[in-house]
């Protein structure tokens, strides 16, 4: 959407591997409770981190899911990120085998750049299949160069930076991806320095709650409260109906029955 380069789109998320115990913690503020459970994951022990799941969310992993489908055993789908950084490094000969990236033109992907085309680059996973190389002479992808991808790649991203963001590596040493933007060190600072602030109100929160509820109750009053016997509480008299008659209006019926009358 317009405007969302203010935002970090992707999120790390903490997930609790155990439920049914309740957490003070959690309430019902999805965002306050993701930070706190992240606080815990990097911070807390390890027993802390053993009850505790991370997963990411965003529009980067919807685009992962959607390029996933159009994977075939030749084509290893990837993203324009990670197209970017394949064309833009040289790996050792002597290690790594050559990466043959090709480019199937653009396609709308559900959720993915607001519905806009997205450019499909994959990796050829068969590029020494002599029967395919013999075939793509006729009509199949042409090779391409790593100059024209990266070129490409750039203008893309600076077209649409309202819904992406240049690729980066933390600390890297390479200038082109080890730059991390202005705008993304501007939110991450603010909310680093939104959290103390916030945590401490939840911590003032909780604590008024407790103080409100009273004082837990003695275990030793409970138990012997517990001790003492039901009492028996007397039943009351049913109301008299015209299918239970009382004893003095049945004796009165028999007397009339046998003719006789009272004064």
């Amino acid at each position: 959407m317009p405007g969302s380069r203010s935002r970090i789109r992707n999120s790390e998320v903490i997930i609790r591997n155990q439920v049914g115990t309740v957490d003070p913690y959690d309430s019902g503020d999805d965002v306050f409770y993701n930070f706190y459970l992240l606080e815990k994951y990097y911070e807390g022990d390890e027993n802390d981190k053993r009850g505790l799941t991370r997963d990411f969310v965003g529009p980067s992993i919807d685009t992962g899911f959607r390029l996933g489908t159009l994977s075939t055993p030749r084509k290893f789908t990837i993203s324009l990120d990670l197209a970017l950084l394949l064309v833009s490094v040289t790996p050792s000969v002597s290690i790594f085998s050559p990466l043959y990236v090709r480019y199937d033109g653009r396609q709308p992907l559900k959720g993915v750049l607001g519905g806009r085309p997205y450019p499909i680059f994959w990796v050829d996973m068969l590029h020494d299949d002599v029967v395919l190389d013999a075939e793509d002479k006729l009509a199949g992808p042409k090779t391409l160069s790593e100059e024209h991808i990266r070129h490409f790649c750039e203008k893309f991203l600076a077209e649409h930076e309202d819904y992406m963001i240049r690729p980066f590596i933390y600390e890297n040493i390479d200038p082109n991806f080890g730059v991390i933007p202005q705008i993304y060190r501007d939110r991450l600072r603010k909310l680093s320095d939104d959290w103390p602030n916030a945590k401490t109100h939840k911590e003032i929160e909780i604590k008024a709650i407790a103080n409100e509820a009273g004082p837990a109750p003695d275990p030793a009053k409970v138990e012997r409260e517990a001790s003492i016997p039901d009492f028996k509480v007397p039943q009351t008299s049913l109301p008299q109906t015209a299918a239970a008659p009382s004893p003095a209006l049945k004796e009165e019926s028999l007397h009339v029955a046998a003719g006789e009358t009272t004064a």
